[in-house]
């Protein structure tokens, strides 16, 4: 949901287990995005939305029963 920030925190691990540091190099990597605070502030908006979203669904969720037989045997049933 949060694509800039999962790139940030890939291109963090990256840096860690040794990738190489590609500064000066002009170019702007996968990770540039989390940089920008407009694109970050989308990305956390569309997050908070999907959640409450989620929220809404689980508090009108509705457990079923279990299913009624109808007291009829396969044969009758078919």
């Amino acid at each position: 949901m949060r694509p800039a920030l999962v790139a940030a925190k890939q291109r963090q691990l990256a840096l860690k287990a040794g990738a190489p540091n590609e500064r000066g190099v002009g170019r702007r990597g996968s990770a540039y995005a989390y940089n920008v605070k407009e694109l970050r502030n989308r990305e956390k908006a569309a997050a908070e939305h999907a959640e409450r979203a989620y929220e809404l669904m689980v508090r009108q969720w509705r457990q079923r029963g279990p299913k009624r037989r109808t007291g009829a045997t396969k044969e009758e049933r078919l």
